[in-house]
């Protein structure tokens, strides 16, 4: 067993987030804590990744395939490969990614409007 703590600063940085990677001993997994101002930048597919976000505080909204649902509060919200989403709003959020993270998983499909402007 192992207690872990969260830096002090944040891991990654984008126009409407920033993210806390919980440094974790397992190689199976990462868990983020996500502090979302406007929401992730971009719609973005998974190659392989599932991601599962259960949202500690706030609200907002996804955007799985074209299907827009509100989210809460206590929702958790996974988002399997190859399906196209986004979000939004003002909420913490618990990231988990299985299997973790890695450079080319995600291809960014068009700028997300609540979060991006000209």
């Amino acid at each position: 067993m192992s207690l872990v703590h969260l830096p002090q600063q944040p891991t990654f940085q984008q126009q409407g987030l920033a993210g806390y990677r919980y440094p974790l001993q397992t190689d199976a997994f990462e868990l983020y804590r996500v502090e979302v101002t406007k929401g992730h930048d971009y719609y973005i597919i998974s190659k392989t990744i599932t991601h599962t976000y259960y949202i500690l505080d706030g609200a907002g909204t996804f955007d799985i395939n074209g299907v827009v649902q509100p989210v809460k509060a206590g929702d958790c919200v996974e988002v399997q490969p190859g399906v196209e989403y986004t979000y939004s709003g003002t909420m913490t959020v618990h990231l988990l990614m299985s299997p973790p993270w890695y450079e080319g998983n995600e291809i960014r499909t068009k700028p997300n409007p609540a979060v991006m402007t000209e």
